[in-house]
């Protein structure tokens, strides 16, 4: 519930940009964004990608339009200009090469296309607090910052338009917080979560940055 709600905030958050004819989700999985996203986005192709079986349940299933097995960089020749938006939500901290993900996604949008990136964020003050039990060194690489992304963007020539270190914050706070001290309590922690979202993001404890980029219009 809390998850599809903060998937719902973003989609209403691209909408400024304007109305996708087409979303790909990378590395979608059970196809769980599309889901969320498609009642706001009604007439949005959304696609997806992924290395398990459980994409291609998920657009058997009706749930994505269009499923692809594989990485990103080995299907960007075969997905070239065909996207309005690509997602990388949080999943770009776990390839082996970010730079050549983020080129694979710029190969596939096309031109004016926007590219859509999320991640916990290393630097946030939670993880000062809460160290190995924070979202951002819960995963199994090392998580790249919002500046350092922004940097690789540049260099592939996209325009940044957003970077938003609070907007992406994602609400499991306290369920670190309650499994480093073995407490018990799953449910009420995860209300506690997203009753105190708000306030995390506007202190400064937002564990996840967003940045929006487009790939400039005239670009080769």
């Amino acid at each position: 519930m809390r998850e599809a709600r903060r998937l719902r905030q973003l989609v209403r958050s691209m909408t400024a940009y304007g109305e996708p004819e087409s979303w790909l989700d990378v590395d979608a999985g059970d196809g769980r964004f599309a889901a969320v996203a498609r009642p706001l986005l009604p007439y949005t192709a959304f696609d997806g990608t992924g290395l398990g079986e459980e994409v291609e349940r998920a657009r058997a299933d009706g749930v994505l339009d269009e499923a692809y097995r594989g990485t990103l960089p080995l299907l960007a020749g075969e997905l070239a200009g065909r996207y309005d938006v690509v997602g990388l939500l949080h999943q770009l901290g776990d390839c082996p090469d970010p730079v050549a993900e983020l080129a694979a996604a710029r190969r596939v949008l096309r031109p004016g296309g926007l590219l859509l990136v999320e991640a916990p964020d290393p630097g946030c003050r939670t993880a000062g607090l809460l160290g190995p039990w924070c979202l951002p060194h819960c995963a199994a690489r090392p998580q790249p910052t919002a500046d350092s992304v922004r940097e690789l963007l540049a260099g592939l020539k996209f325009d940044v338009l957003a970077v938003d270190r609070v907007a992406g914050h994602v609400p499991r706070t306290l369920d670190a917080l309650r499994a480093a001290v073995g407490l018990p309590g799953a449910r009420a922690a995860r209300g506690a979560d997203r009753l105190l979202a708000p306030l995390l993001r506007r202190t400064g404890l937002a564990n996840a940055w967003r940045i929006v980029a487009r790939r400039p219009p005239l670009s080769p």
